[in-house]
């Protein structure tokens, strides 16, 4: 058996837990039989399970806030997965209907929230990241009405500790405000963004802060640094 972690070196926050067996195992795997704890024996995640031959993967919620703290794997952590065998009912099961035998304990720790490399995001080469739903003229357009802050997306996850500052808006008419960026969910398909506008309306031109990035460094694309923008009223 082996498994993420355990050759001793810390593990990113947004990259899938996996334990490989010596054989394919039995689809699916049940929940009550994988769980991941910390050395105080707090439970962690949640995790989605996936199987794929003899690999267990399990895929972690990835974290929103610049902490790092509130994603499935807190950062600068111990802990470890646990793996139910027999005599507990709910034992992890190979294809061929072999058990694994007794409870395993395979241990781990994540990256702390300072090192760059606690987000890997996407594989190298991925290129910058992009914003989804401009239209042909390359106009961003927000959903406009209520009191509700518009909401944009990303096609990739973010990292939350790049999103500090807010971005600046200026109106057709020249004026200028800040917008308040608030990360909402984020996720290895996209990231979506709250901003806050208030009762804004219009058009304008969306400016993005410098050194805003994708999980694992990836840069917002050079052209989206400044975006035009039209809300409807």
């Amino acid at each position: 058996m082996d498994w993420s972690g355990r050759g001793g070196e810390a593990l990113p926050l947004d990259l899938p837990l996996w334990v490989a067996f010596d054989a394919p195992l039995r689809r699916p795997v049940r929940p009550s039989a994988v769980r991941v704890v910390d050395s105080e024996g707090r439970e962690l995640g949640p995790f989605r399970l996936e199987v794929r031959g003899r690999m267990l993967l399990l895929h972690p919620e990835l974290p929103t806030h610049p902490d790092l703290a509130d994603g499935s794997l807190p950062p600068s952590t111990e802990a470890a997965i646990l793996l139910a065998g027999v005599p507990q009912f709910q034992a992890v099961a190979g294809a061929d209907g072999r058990l694994l035998v007794g409870t395993r304990r395979l241990p781990f720790f994540t990256a702390s929230a300072d090192q760059p490399e606690a987000l890997s995001g996407s594989p190298p080469g991925a290129g910058p990241l992009w914003l989804v739903g401009l239209d042909e003229e390359r106009v961003l357009w927000l959903p406009g009405g209520g009191e509700a802050p518009p909401r944009i997306r990303f096609d990739g996850p973010l990292d939350p500790r790049t999103l500090v500052r807010p971005a600046r808006l200026v109106s057709a008419d020249g004026a200028e405000s800040e917008a308040p960026m608030r990360l909402v969910s984020n996720s290895p398909e996209g990231a979506v963004v709250e901003l806050g506008l208030g009762h804004w309306s219009g058009r304008g031109v969306l400016e993005f802060p410098e050194g805003i990035q994708g999980a694992g460094g990836r840069p917002l694309a050079a052209s989206l640094r400044r975006v035009r923008v039209w809300r409807p009223r």
